[in-house]
């Protein structure tokens, strides 16, 4: 597998993250996910373990408020 180390330094967030799919990806390129953001709690719980470095957020999107 190729890893892309250019992309270290650009931190993304995963947005209905389910079990990470994407957040494998993003890191096989060389990106950092900061934070998934994912309602189910099982799969929050699964994200959970896959990337035990990255924190979850376990709510529904539309009730994160923006920060001032």
């Amino acid at each position: 597998m190729l890893h892309c180390q250019q992309n270290r330094d650009i931190v993304v967030v995963d947005l209905f993250a389910g079990a990470g799919g994407l957040s494998l990806g993003l890191e096989a390129a060389g990106f950092k996910v900061a934070v998934a953001v994912e309602k189910d709690a099982i799969n929050c719980e699964v994200y959970q373990k896959n990337f035990p470095d990255t924190k979850v957020i376990c709510t529904d999107i539309c009730s994160l408020e923006p920060a001032t």
